[in-house]
């Protein structure tokens, strides 16, 4: 997906020609590139903060040069092509990430990325609980089922995850493209109402977080009040 990554294996494959020299000299490069950005939280005033920031600082000043960030470079996919990237893993299950994912040129603009990304994750609202209750539900093809909205920088990606302990790679790889062909079909069909319906479900989404972060905390905290009570 970016340029400069590198997969587990030619990771591996370096390591052998490596010396510990030249560690050495990657820290030493690497500090020299690095900046200091920090937070304190806890239970701590705001001149204790500044009173450790002031002690870092004065252990780094001098070591450290500021440097601009650099911008991660994307890798061109081909546009209307199927692509197979197997990975391996320590479970025995099989796991899939189906994506789509958009390659328009259009979304080379970051104003056209945010409209696409918008639409992609209207997509991800629409299709996910259908797609959790076919294939977990009714076809039981996998114990973890879930469509994600995998979007980063201006590309827009749908992923259908799905984990499954019995069924080969090809069984659920042909079944979620059985499943899209579908959606494919319903989503054409689509009417105002329900486009409108699911942008404001979209559109309170981050609020429910909130609440169910609040809950979240409300409930530890009476946990914890239990606890010590």
């Amino acid at each position: 997906m970016t340029k400069d990554s590198f997969t587990i294996e030619q990771l591996e494959n370096a390591l052998p020609h490596l010396s510990f020299e030249d560690l050495q000299q990657y820290i030493k490069e690497a500090r020299a590139s690095f900046d200091l950005v920090g937070y304190s939280t806890g239970n701590v005033t705001k001149e204790q903060t500044q009173a450790l920031a002031h002690s870092l600082h004065q252990r780094f000043v001098g070591r450290l040069v500021p440097k601009k960030p650099i911008e991660i470079q994307t890798k061109p996919i081909p546009a209307n092509q199927k692509m197979h990237y197997p990975f391996t893993s320590t479970s025995s299950d099989n796991v899939v990430l189906y994506t789509l994912i958009d390659t328009s040129p259009e979304t080379s603009t970051s104003n056209k990325a945010i409209t696409e990304k918008a639409y992609f994750a209207m997509l991800r609202k629409l299709v996910n609980s259908r797609f959790y209750q076919e294939l977990r539900t009714q076809k039981q093809l996998g114990y973890i089922v879930g469509a994600q909205d995998l979007s980063i920088r201006n590309t827009p990606i749908l992923g259908l995850l799905v984990q499954s302990p019995n069924q080969d790679m090809a069984t659920i790889i042909s079944t979620i493209e059985d499943f899209l062909k579908e959606e494919e079909k319903r989503l054409l069909a689509l009417t105002k109402e329900e486009f409108d319906t699911t942008k404001i479900a979209l559109l309170d989404e981050p609020q429910y977080d909130r609440q169910k972060s609040k809950r979240q905390r409300l409930r530890g905290m009476a946990s914890d009040s239990q606890t010590h009570s």
